[in-house]
């Protein structure tokens, strides 16, 4: 190949590296308002989609192994608000749930090594590379919010430690399985707006959750975000997906 190949060879392949780049854009969920009682059921949730997760389908943490089927660790979300929170619904399919390494009804628990889901909210939806800045600058506007299959919380890495029961709560609910199906857990969050910093309902925040999977009790096995960098999903939020909340929908359960 000549010199003069080479450089036109290099020049189409980082063009197409761009374009590929440029394509790739985060997903934006349209959120409908909704009354949603926060109970660990998902009755409230019949009228509203759900978005579906498989290993496949989402980002795998770097530092953990995919989960080796979909009866190993998948799950569906979906996300409401009405003019004080919005709620996060997510079920899990899990084939072995654990929860060893966190007291139940503690608030500062090691949630990534049991099953639990956790939510990463980007309040001022700036997209920042790391929200883990140590003068603390983003993480005023969310974070990390974590709840574990046994009730146990932590929100230490956001803006808002031991804040569980206050500026946001939530609930879980083991899903009785028949037919040799995999087990199921409910989790359900109530998100304030005071919880990212803010006074009032913004049009639309950074967003992104995990499910964390704990198989054999000690260090957890694997790690399935929604979107994300492999490499930092919990801090990058440049690689969020987005939350946007449309005022014109009128409440679903009134």
């Amino acid at each position: 190949m000549s010199f003069n190949c080479k450089i036109l060879f290099t020049f189409v392949a980082l063009t197409a590296l761009s374009i590929c780049r440029a394509e790739s854009v985060a997903p934006i969920l349209a959120v409908q308002r909704s009354a949603i009682k926060v109970d660990g059921s998902l009755c409230d949730w019949k009228d509203i989609a759900f978005t579906t997760i498989t290993p496949k389908s989402g980002v795998n943490d770097a530092t953990t192994p995919p989960p080796d089927s979909d009866a190993d660790l998948c799950f569906r979300f979906a996300v409401a608000y009405d003019d004080e929170a919005f709620y996060v619904a997510v079920e899990t399919t899990d084939d072995k749930v654990v929860a060893d390494s966190c007291e139940p009804g503690t608030i500062s628990a090691p949630a990534w090594d049991d099953d639990a889901v956790e939510i990463f909210i980007d309040g001022n939806n700036n997209r920042a590379s790391d929200s883990r800045l140590t003068d603390g600058s983003e993480l005023r506007f969310g974070g990390e919010f974590s709840l574990i299959a046994n009730v146990a919380a932590m929100s230490d890495f956001s803006g808002y430690p031991n804040s569980f029961g206050r500026l946001w709560n939530g609930a879980t609910n083991y899903a009785s399985v028949t037919n040799g199906t995999a087990p199921r857990m409910v989790y359900e969050f109530r998100m304030t707006w005071a919880a990212m910093g803010l006074q009032s309902r913004p049009e639309e925040i950074g967003f992104n959750l995990s499910v964390q999977d704990d198989d054999d009790g000690g260090r957890r096995d694997h790690a399935l975000y929604w979107v994300g960098n492999p490499v930092r999903p919990f801090s990058d939020e440049s690689a969020f997906g987005t939350l946007h909340f449309n005022d014109n929908t009128p409440l679903s359960n009134p």
